[in-house]
């Protein structure tokens, strides 16, 4: 159960009511070719359903409790939801992915903070491109290198690289279109260590040393002896750190990283752990509505189209094994709740309609079938040059397995009714299922 501010919920349906009218005004789905499949094997009714998908999240939200913040502000008690889970594109997902991941990582960030001597906020930067899904990848392929500067070797030391020195991490990336149309895209990690990365372009003890020889009236020529590393940054060698150093050779063409050592405690740390645990992209911001005359439709499709099966935030070292939340916890039994229909605007009594019970069974069934449809899926994708008109087959294939789906839960919703109204003929059920139809009903009656 999460709680949400109404008003909050409301701003974040408008601003996605101004994306829906944005998208179906440059028609940027239909735009696509029939035979259009993405790199990740995405058809264009798959790009259509997910839109569809987002545009819907918190339709309906149903709730136990309502009650006003010391503000003034009216909070709902969250306990089920028309969630999309798409929060790289949607505002209300994004909110809601954002708030479970400061519950799960608050208290863990105040040990390390407690624990180690040195803490860092690193930001790794690729160079700007068009194409966002290439860019991702570069990413998350350079950051992986890098990464593995430090691994553990065999002999249970680890390499000589900065990455070794990094207790604990957390990473979000960030997405942004910039003025002149390319997508820019990076990575911040909050980084907890018990020793000094050498963030400086300068050996801090050769020059101490140096310093301590010759005073500080020191010769370039002094100067070029202490430099930490040498890089070449567009057909220019230039003085670098050994941070840089070994983003340049993991990225092989950037050498923009920005290493700021966190020293203002734990006001300075969590402020930055705001920054990794915020949302992925500026379209998931959480605007009351669009700036007038700005077309985000093509920005909005690239978005759910490249960060499809791509992660985008990463725990790792002491943040590794952290449990997460489970999004299904729901109670023992279902009883009376209310519902928030944002279309209708109205508020319904509403009685959930399977005992928890038998919904984990449901679930577990349907997610038994989504992944047979995974399996036949990537098996097609991995043979696309052999398939004949393979998005049409992807998109059958989608459909045979969601009607399947569809049929359990039905079958689950009828055996659960059968078992509170036991006894009867079908028509004496379907009459008691009619008049036991939610009504309609005020949240604030007069």
């Amino acid at each position: 159960m999460s709680r949400i501010l109404l008003s909050r919920l409301e701003s974040q349906r408008r601003y996605k009511e101004a994306l829906r009218t944005n998208v179906d005004g440059s028609r940027v789905v239909e735009s696509l070719p029939e035979s259009w499949l993405s790199d990740r094997g995405l058809t264009r009714s798959d790009v259509r359903d997910r839109l569809e998908k987002m545009f819907g999240c918190a339709e309906t939200v149903e709730y136990r409790q309502c009650d006003p913040n010391p503000e003034g502000e009216i909070v709902i008690d969250v306990l089920r939801a028309s969630w999309c889970k798409l929060p790289a594109v949607c505002p209300v997902c994004s909110s809601r992915l954002q708030a479970r991941r400061r519950g799960i990582y608050k208290d863990p960030i105040r040990e390390a903070v407690a624990r180690h001597r040195y803490r860092y906020m690193v930001t790794f930067t690729v160079k700007d491109g068009p194409d966002l899904g290439e860019r991702l990848d570069h990413l998350r392929a350079s950051f992986r290198s890098w990464y593995r500067m430090g691994q553990r070797r065999k002999d249970g030391k680890r390499s000589g690289g900065e990455a070794a020195k990094c207790a604990g991490m957390l990473c979000g990336v960030e997405l942004k279109k910039t003025d002149a149309g390319l997508w820019h895209v990076h990575i911040h990690a909050l980084v907890f260590s018990d020793e000094r990365l050498n963030y400086q372009v300068y050996d801090r003890e050769r020059l101490r040393h140096l310093r301590r020889v010759r005073g500080r009236d020191l010769t370039a020529e002094e100067l070029r002896g202490c430099v930490s590393a040498w890089g070449v940054v567009n057909g220019v060698t230039v003085p670098i750190s050994k941070v840089t150093s070994e983003w340049l050779a993991a990225s092989g063409d950037s050498v923009n990283v920005d290493c700021r050592p966190l020293r203002g405690g734990w006001l300075d740390v969590q402020n930055s752990a705001l920054e990794v645990l915020k949302y992925s992209s500026k379209l998931a911001s959480a605007r009351a509505d669009l700036v007038p005359g700005k077309m985000v439709g093509r920005d909005l499709l690239d978005l759910v189209v490249s960060t499809y099966g791509r992660r985008l935030f990463m725990a790792l070292r002491s943040f590794r094994s952290l449990a997460r939340l489970n999004e299904f916890d729901a109670p023992g039994e279902s009883d009376d709740t209310l519902a928030w229909d944002h279309s209708a605007s109205e508020y319904r009594s509403f009685r959930a309609p399977l005992r928890f019970g038998m919904r984990v069974d449901t679930l577990s069934e349907s997610g038994k079938l989504v992944g047979v449809w995974r399996r036949e899926r990537r098996a097609l994708l991995d043979r696309r040059s052999q398939v004949a008109d393979l998005p049409a087959v992807l998109d059958s294939l989608k459909v045979h397995y969601r009607d399947r789906i569809a049929a359990l839960w039905r079958s689950s919703r009828l055996a659960a009714f059968v078992d509170r109204h036991a006894g009867g003929t079908v028509a004496d059920i379907e009459n008691r299922r009619i008049a036991a139809m939610p009504v309609q009903e005020s949240l604030f009656p007069a």
